[in-house]
């Protein structure tokens, strides 16, 4: 008699503690979105230059481990550590500040002036996977 045992391995998305915040002021409008990402949760504020606006989160959700664990490697291969501080285009009216900090990350806060770089634009990309929601997607 012959016993087949079949294991099922139950995959363990194992994320270090990081943090990622991109936040995008357009100076024409006066407004300001930031999105914030962890291991475990997805944030957008909304904030404005208008009288009586304050920041307010408009989206949150918890994140799924395998979403979060793909978009955590993602981010480990993104070449920041390349990155300089600060990028400024010829109309630096709006801004993009992304912060990434994590223990197995390149710390770096990065300031972009409308300017286009396309390391970040990786970045924003694998963002809008996160949030998954048209209307609330960096590339609208």
């Amino acid at each position: 008699m012959i016993v087949l045992t079949f294991s099922f391995c139950s995959s363990d998305y194992k994320i270090d503690r990081f943090s990622l915040e991109y936040t995008n002021w357009y100076g024409s409008e006066g407004v300001m979105y930031k999105y914030v990402i962890n291991q475990d949760s997805l944030r957008i504020h909304y904030d404005c230059d208008f009288e009586n606006c304050k920041d307010t989160i408009i989206y949150q959700k918890v994140l799924n481990k395998k979403k979060v664990y793909n978009f955590y490697s993602k981010l480990k291969k993104i070449k920041t550590d390349t990155l300089k501080k600060f990028y400024v285009g010829e109309y630096p009216h709006d801004r993009e500040v992304i912060e990434i900090k994590g223990d197995s990350l390149n710390n770096i806060r990065i300031i972009l002036r409308d300017y286009y770089h396309p390391e970040v634009e990786k970045i924003t990309l694998e963002i809008d996977k996160i949030v998954n929601l048209k209307k609330f997607s960096i590339h609208n």
